[in-house]
């Protein structure tokens, strides 16, 4: 009877005990364990941010196809890929039979005009006007969650010095900027 009163008083302090006489043991078990919980919390931090860097560069790969007016390559080519403003759009009526052919997932309209480059301006920028319900390439570079784009809003590019709610003049109206984009490493 004895014996079954002191047993678990003795399970009790017979791990501080075992910790106390092997000190070396118990320290070099400690720091192990805080190396490898240090190590997972590590790999599941660089796991995490790997895999949002991998859907934001899917989200952000655009359009697989882009479909323009044969005469307008040189001005697609120097809009798209050197950053340089131009003016070219296709008719409503394309993107109908674009969405018609087979394989086809996805279509989005966008219209490329190039502001002045006037006394009015201080240098011609790119404006892109894209359908915001359809839109699939430019909505995924912006800074911030936008659900949709009132009337007289826009969209500012990285390289456009104009901050979040603030007022650009375009073509002699104003527009408010209702949000940002990252930049995109173009002009």
């Amino acid at each position: 009877m004895e014996a079954d009163r002191l047993m678990p008083n003795l399970l009790k302090k017979l791990p501080l005990s075992n910790i106390l006489r092997k000190k070396g043991r118990s320290l070099g078990i400690f720091f192990l364990i805080t190396c490898l919980s240090f190590s997972l919390f590590v790999a599941a931090f660089i796991g995490l941010s790997m895999k949002n860097g991998l859907d934001s560069t899917r989200d952000r790969l655009g359009a697989d196809i882009l479909v323009m007016p044969v005469d307008a390559q040189p001005k697609v080519e120097g809009a798209i890929l050197n950053g340089e403003p131009d003016s070219f759009y296709f008719h409503s009526d394309i993107l109908e039979k674009v969405k018609s052919v087979e394989g086809v997932k996805q279509v989005s309209p966008q219209v490329f005009m190039a502001t002045l480059s006037a006394g009015c301006c201080a240098f011609p920028v790119q404006v892109i006007g894209i359908d915001f319900e359809t839109d699939f390439s430019v909505t995924p570079w912006l800074e911030g969650k936008v659900e949709k784009l009132g009337k007289d809003e826009i969209l500012a590019g990285y390289n456009i010095v104009a901050p979040k709610d603030t007022n650009l003049t375009f073509f002699d109206h104003d527009f408010l900027v209702k949000e940002r984009m990252d930049a995109t490493g173009m002009g």
